[in-house]
């Protein structure tokens, strides 16, 4: 487990092995959908108005994708490594672990199509 984030469907998981998001029932922790995603190594989550943003550490890529589908919405590559991902309501945070540093994003960044 990569990243784990509340939204209102319930607890959104990402995966490594193998590469996906889960949405779980916050009680019984059962899988409620599951998203085979892009990526081959996801770090971090969050759900940010509506979409579900993760990680992918090593690519240097945050990907989107629709919370109800597990469509593409789009991606874009970042500064650095994405680790721990936070949504304020105006920008996308993270972590860039190795740089030691916190950086920030506008969401539209996020709908392109890579």
């Amino acid at each position: 487990m990569t990243g784990v984030e509340i939204g209102p469907e319930g607890l959104w998981v990402c995966l490594r092995a193998p590469t996906v998001v889960q949405l779980r029932d916050y009680p019984t922790m059962q899988v409620m959908r599951e998203f085979a995603v892009l990526g081959a190594g996801p770090s971090g989550l969050t759900y940010a108005d509506g979409i579900v943003v993760y990680g992918e550490y090593e690519a240097g890529m945050l990907h989107a994708i629709d919370p109800t589908t597990g469509s593409y919405i789009g991606s874009t590559r970042v500064g650095g490594r994405p680790t721990g991902i936070a949504w304020d309501g105006v920008r996308l945070w993270y972590c860039d672990f190795p740089s030691r540093v916190i950086r920030a994003i506008d969401r539209e960044r996020l709908f392109r199509r890579s």
